[in-house]
């Protein structure tokens, strides 16, 4: 899974525009890519067992252009034991996720040494 070559593949350059190409794009490259995906989380959760997998970024793009297809194809390839109960699902903070990770380094710092 390259999120370089689904932009070339698809003529884009950001992710918001990833998102947008992919709900409607028949690429054979994101056909590609969600395959290996879906492989590679159900053969992680045959072996972890998660309740949850939350994808974020460009990886919950490639599950939004058709959530219940992909989640389906993971599920396909996992054992029945912990395909029965786990969850695949995008990330909440979605665009936002870079920002929140750059407010938590300043909170770090303030936390580490409250009174400096």
């Amino acid at each position: 899974v390259n999120r370089a070559r689904l932009f070339d593949a698809l003529g884009v350059r950001d992710d918001e525009a990833l998102a947008a190409a992919l709900r409607s794009a028949t690429a054979d490259e994101v056909a590609r890519q969600r395959r290996i995906l879906a492989a590679t989380l159900a053969n992680a959760a045959n072996a972890l067992d998660p309740s949850t997998v939350v994808l974020g970024g460009f990886l919950a793009a490639l599950r939004g252009a058709d959530p219940t297809g992909f989640d389906d194809a993971v599920r396909a390839q996992m054992l029945e034991a912990p395909a029965e109960g786990m969850t695949v699902a995008a990330a909440a903070l979605g665009a936002d996720r870079l920002l929140t990770g750059a407010a938590e380094l300043v909170f770090e710092q303030l936390m580490a040494d409250p009174i400096g």
